[in-house]
Order: structure tokens, then sequence, then C-alpha cells
């Protein structure tokens, strides 16, 4: 059919949107999970430094549904002698629980390089590892959520990451603009109107944030709805 306005699926990205987004990390090992019982015994809370390695952990249903409460361990940065000599009861784990499958792993970085996650996105960690909270939204659902989540914890691949820390922020993602935006630009999965991935090429790349340079009123106010949002 013919339509009128824009066409906002040919809009390019902005370079003042560079490096801010991206996905989460993608494990390719199951075994990095922990429960927080398994944590302890692996030395959380009982040695400083182990806080830096594991670490809270989201996907999408935790965003969507319930957090499970899951933490991962994450060793990027580490070589596989300095896990073996400084946390030995870590990487008896990984071992046991990461190194049989990434053995099978058909990509020779992924088997060779078994202790650490198959994605880190090394370009996500110094963005968001200095925030006191980022803004995360599941790449595929019904419902358009944009959630806080908080410092230190490691998003799932499934997410899409906003190293943003401010409430203005949050709310011009759920205003009525950029929900048609990304409307615009999502990529549909199902036969249902609200079954769309966000694509953040697409959606958030190329999205023109206002300029609120001189409008402290509207900035108040974006960063009071913004906190009534993450309360909600």
């Amino acid at each position: 059919g013919i339509r009128l306005g824009a066409r906002v699926s040919s809009a390019r990205a902005l370079l003042a949107n560079a490096g801010i987004s991206s996905p989460g990390v993608k494990l390719h090992g199951a075994g990095f999970i922990v429960t927080p019982e398994q944590a302890v015994t692996l030395g959380l809370g009982k040695d400083p430094a182990v806080s830096d390695i594991i670490r809270p952990y989201r996907n999408g249903r935790d965003i969507n549904q319930k957090p499970r409460g899951v933490l991962v361990i994450d060793l990027f940065g580490l070589t596989e002698s300095e896990v073996r000599k400084k946390y030995p009861a870590i990487f008896q784990h990984v071992l046991t629980n990461v190194k049989p499958e990434r053995d099978e792993n058909r990509r020779a970085t992924y088997r060779n390089n078994w202790w650490i996650f198959g994605e880190p996105r090394k370009h996500l960690r110094p963005a968001i590892d200095g925030l006191p909270w980022f803004v995360a939204t599941t790449e595929t659902a019904k419902h358009r959520i944009f959630d806080v989540i908080p410092k230190g914890t490691r998003p799932d691949n499934k997410l899409i990451c906003f190293a943003l820390s401010d409430w203005r922020a949050l709310s011009i993602l759920h205003s009525e603009v950029h929900f048609r935006w990304f409307k615009a630009n999502s990529a549909k999965i199902g036969m249902y109107e609200g079954d769309a991935v966000y694509p953040k090429g697409q959606c958030f790349d190329p999205f023109p944030f206002p300029d609120l340079t001189d409008k402290p009123a509207l900035k108040s106010r974006l960063d009071e709805l913004g906190e009534r949002l993450d309360a909600q």
C-alpha cells in the first residue's frame, strides 16, 4: 500500500549514538551460570577478588518475568594459567562444566579459549562498567520494556544494552515517539503486531534523541517520569 510520511527505515546511524548500544555477552557454555549456593562454594563472599569474577546475570526472562537470581563466572581478561593459579576452585568448575561443551564446538577460537565467554563483548564492558546502572531491553518481545540493570551485572546476548544511566533517557526510550520509530523499523516474527525484534542498528543507532540543552524544565520532567517508570 501507499504510505505518507518520512521513510524512517532509510535513516542512517548517528554519531551521537555510536558505541552506546550492544548485545550482551554470549556464553557458549551453560556451565558458566551458577546458583548463589554454588557461588559461595567457589569463594564468593570469602575472597573479595571473586566478586569481580562471579557476577549477577540477567537474560530476557529475568526482565520480562521475574529475575532468577543466578550468577555467571566471567573470566575475561585472564589467561588459563592465571585462572588455575589464582582461582583453583573456579578453574576446576569451568574445566568440568564448560570445557567438554567447548571441545565439541567447530570454531577454533571457542575451543582454544574455552574458559572465556564465546562472545565476551569487549567493547560493551568499558561502556557500562563505569555506570551506576544501565538500560536493557529484550531483543524479541511481545511487550517492549526498557529495564534498569544494576551495576556489575552481566547481560545475556538476547538483551540489547544501552550505556545510558540518566532517567530522561529511560523516559525517551519508553515514549510514544520512540515506540512509533521502533514499530516502523522492527523486524516482525509473528502474526501478532506485538511480536517484534528490536534490531539496534535500525531502532536505536539512527534514533534522534531530542536536544535538551536549553530546556531545563523538560529535562527535570523527563527525569521525574523516568524515576517513576523505574519504580513502577
